[in-house]
């Protein structure tokens, strides 16, 4: 019974592929919608070299995109619908972790809990029921990524170059990358977010959608090759520790967080 549930829990990803359009991108279609592992690996480093990556492993990304279509649903019902969608990627470490913040979010709105206070209890259930993931370095970068987002932004005009930019500074112990991934992450994140992934999540259902989205990938590609690539990183490696790097962050965070609240609360007199 046990195996047969294990089965279950994790066959959504599998059931997802049978549905990606069977063209030459179909390994691009299934790491972008049901977050498989790209299979070829020219295609996997160029994503690396400009610092989109992210959108090939199913993340806060994805869920972050597809709350922007499900504004007109009540909370609950979009919490369900992307648990769902979980399911169907295979539940992995860092799509499961943007799920969970968004139940703790629910959860704890009425005790008015900050986002890092929202994080720090979203990383208590994380460790509760799968302490393993702290060593997962997918998990661990998108745990910085939520880091960043409750940063205040260096441009508050500019919120996606802002984001970009946290995002760089904090990755980078993990993922070298050349500073124009962040021009890249302003421009072209958001076109693969409102149209790309929502447009191959529909090619599956509508098929005559293949012939749009196989020459938006095959454009896509042709601009990602101009970008720079990322720089030799000799100097980096994975170890058993490495988690006290966002964990240290994290904390040190919670204790400025009272000194931020009370600069803004005295700006705003």
């Amino acid at each position: 019974m046990n195996l047969e549930f294990g089965y279950l829990l994790h066959h959504g990803a599998e059931y997802c592929q049978t549905w990606m359009p069977q063209t030459k991108h179909f390994g691009l279609y299934s790491a972008l919608v049901c977050g498989q592992s790209v299979t070829d690996g020219s295609h996997r480093q160029l994503f690396i070299d400009t610092g989109l990556i992210h959108l090939l492993v199913v993340s806060g990304a994805h869920l972050h995109f597809m709350e922007g279509w499900l504004k007109w649903m009540p909370a609950r019902g979009r919490l369900w619908l992307l648990g769902f969608y979980c399911w169907l990627s295979g539940f992995g470490a860092p799509v499961v972790r943007a799920w969970l913040r968004r139940l703790c979010e629910l959860l704890c709105r009425r005790f008015g809990g900050s986002p890092l206070q929202i994080e720090l209890v979203t990383l208590v259930l994380i460790v509760a029921v799968s302490p393993g993931w702290l060593w997962s370095r997918s998990f661990l970068m998108c745990w910085l990524c939520a880091l960043a987002i409750c940063l205040p932004p260096l441009f508050p005009r500019w919120p996606n170059l802002s984001l970009s930019l946290a995002c760089y500074l904090l990755l980078f112990p993990f993922c070298p990358s050349a500073p124009s991934t962040i021009l890249c992450n302003v421009v072209v994140t958001p076109v693969i977010g409102a149209v790309l992934f929502p447009l191959c999540a529909l090619a599956a259902l509508i098929p005559p959608l293949v012939v749009v989205t196989d020459e938006m990938w095959r454009v896509l590609l042709i601009v990602l090759e101009h970008f720079p690539v990322a720089p030799p990183a000799p100097f980096i490696t994975f170890n058993s520790w490495l988690f006290l790097y966002p964990l240290s962050l994290h904390m040190l965070l919670l204790l400025m967080e009272v000194p931020w609240r009370r600069a803004r609360a005295f700006a705003s007199c």
